[in-house]
């Protein structure tokens, strides 16, 4: 009997369940809440797009390790630098409402360490919904949605991809059915 591939290469039987056809790898389930909040955030970031000019303000520091650069300048000269910046997610600096130069730390990873003496921001396309959804998500979920995601990237039509796969999983981001929760199962022994 001829083998179909899941996406990520293991044989699944012809005449399976398209959800199992389309099961995310791994073992683990991934629980229904998340497959729903990365449909919406998917939606979100790729076909509603995200304003490149936003910043976010956050107290705290980002830590240690992924420095990129420092250099001594205002919050606003920091903003249009990390934009230029490649690998760029967020500058900190040590200080609340800086009215003039103050050295900035431009990072090329998001974290942040509380500390009321230490102010951070990030640009909203650095932190867009799926970054967000994948701050959020535990590591074995995110490795099992991230295929997904790439596939939505590289499709020239985002929104029919989305819907794609969408109809893989047999749900909508609204309201999560069986079908869904199936889909995200770990195939039986």
């Amino acid at each position: 009997q001829p083998q179909q591939q899941v996406p990520q290469g293991q044989p699944v039987p012809q005449g399976q369940p398209m959800q199992q056809q389309q099961r995310p790898a791994g073992n683990a389930p991934v629980p229904p809440m998340y497959a729903q909040n990365f449909l919406k955030a998917l939606e979100d970031e790729y076909v509603k797009g995200v304003d490149q000019e936003s910043w976010q303000k956050h107290d705290g520091y980002i830590s240690a390790d992924g420095d990129l650069l420092s250099e001594v300048m205002t919050v606003q000269e920091a903003k249009r630098r990390a934009n230029e910046l490649q690998g760029c997610l967020g500058f900190t600096l040590n200080a609340r409402n800086p009215d003039g130069p103050v050295e900035i730390f431009f990072k090329s990873k998001w974290d942040i360490a509380a500390d009321p003496a230490w102010t951070s921001y990030r640009p909203v396309q650095a932190c867009g919904p799926c970054s967000t959804f994948w701050v959020s998500a535990p590591q074995d979920v995110a490795n099992k949605l991230k295929p997904y995601e790439a596939r939505v990237k590289n499709a020239a039509n985002k929104q029919a991809e989305i819907n794609r796969i969408k109809a893989e999983w047999g749900s909508t981001p609204v309201a999560p059915s069986a079908a869904l929760a199936s889909a995200l199962l770990p195939a039986p022994p």
